[in-house]
C-alpha cells in the first residue's frame, strides 16, 4: 500500500514538473516576438521624431514671420492729413463780361460755390487733407480784427497777394492754403456756348507751392431750351474735378542718370 502511495506521488510531480516546464517554454517562445514588436516600434518611433522636429522648426519659423510682419505694420507711422484752408473764389477778374443774374447772385458768383464744393470734397476723398473755409467768423481772424493786427480790407480781399495770404493762413492758425480763381469767363449768346478759364495753387507755407490752371468750352450744340447758368455750371464743374486731379497729383520724380551716361532730359 505504501509503495502504491509513493509510486501516486511520483509520477504526481513528474506530471507537475512537465506541466511547468511546457508553460516555460510557451513563455520563451514568446518573448523574441515582443521584443521584436517592441523594437520595431521604438524603430518606428525613432523614425518619426525627427519628422515631428522638422515640423516644430517650421512652425516656429512661421511664427517669427507672422510676429515680425505683425510688428512691421505696427511700427508703420500713421501721416495726419493736413489742414487746407480754403479761400474765396476770386471772380473778380472780367467783371464787366459777368453773365446775368440768376437766383440773387451772378453767373460767376455761383460758380465760385461749384469750384469751392468740388475742392472740399478732392481734398477729403485724398485721404491727405482735411479743409476749413476761410470766413471772417473765424475765431482768430475776428480777435485779430478787435485788436486792429488785421484790416476790414485784407479780409474783404484775401486773395490779393500770396504775403496777404500767407499771412491769413498763419493767423487761421494752419500751414495750407488754397487758392482759385475764375480768370475768364465768355457767353457767346448767338451759340449758346460758356468758356471759362480758371486756376488754382496750393501754397505750402513749409514747402513749394503748387499750382494748375485749366480752360475749356461747353459744346457747340446745347441740349435744346438749355440755359447758360446750366452751361456753365456743368463746365466749371467738369473742369474743377480736372484741375483738381492735377493739383493733387504726386511730383513726379526725376529718372535717375546711369553711371558713366548722361542726363536723358538733356
Amino acid at each position: 500500500m505504501q509503495r502504491m502511495r509513493t509510486h501516486c506521488t511520483f509520477r504526481l510531480s513528474a506530471s507537475i514538473t512537465i506541466a511547468a516546464s511546457a508553460v516555460l517554454l510557451l513563455a520563451c517562445a514568446q518573448l523574441p516576438v515582443r521584443a521584436l514588436d517592441s523594437g520595431s516600434s521604438s524603430a518606428e518611433a525613432g523614425k518619426a521624431a525627427p519628422k515631428s522636429k522638422k515640423d516644430s522648426k517650421n512652425t516656429s519659423a512661421a511664427s517669427k514671420s507672422d510676429s515680425s510682419k505683425s510688428r512691421s505694420k505696427t511700427q508703420e507711422p500713421v501721416i495726419p492729413p493736413r489742414v487746407a484752408v480754403i479761400f474765396p473764389v476770386d471772380t473778380s477778374a472780367g467783371a464787366d463780361a459777368a453773365a446775368p443774374a440768376a437766383a440773387g447772385s451772378s453767373a460767376k458768383d455761383q460758380l465760385g460755390d461749384i469750384l469751392t464744393d468740388v475742392a472740399q470734397s478732392r481734398l477729403t476723398a485724398s485721404g491727405r487733407f482735411h479743409s476749413v473755409l476761410f470766413r471772417r467768423s473765424l475765431p482768430t481772424v475776428r480777435r485779430a480784427l478787435n485788436e486792429n493786427s488785421l484790416s476790414a480790407a485784407e479780409v474783404d480781399k484775401p486773395t490779393g497777394t500770396d504775403l496777404r495770404v500767407r499771412k491769413l493762413t498763419t493767423l487761421a492758425g494752419y500751414d495750407l492754403a488754397l487758392v482759385m480763381s475764375i480768370d475768364s469767363y465768355e457767353y457767346d449768346t448767338d451759340k449758346n456756348q460758356v468758356s471759362i478759364v480758371m486756376s488754382a495753387r496750393l501754397i505750402d507755407l513749409a514747402g513749394k507751392p503748387r499750382g494748375a490752371g485749366i480752360n475749356g468750352t461747353s459744346p457747340a450744340k446745347a441740349p435744346e431750351g438749355a440755359k447758360e447758368i446750366d452751361l456753365a455750371s456743368k463746365l466749371a464743374r467738369d473742369l474743377a474735378e480736372q484741375m483738381m486731379t492735377s493739383l493733387l497729383a504726386p511730383p513726379k520724380t526725376a529718372a535717375p542718370v546711369p553711371a558713366g551716361g548722361t542726363d536723358p532730359a538733356k
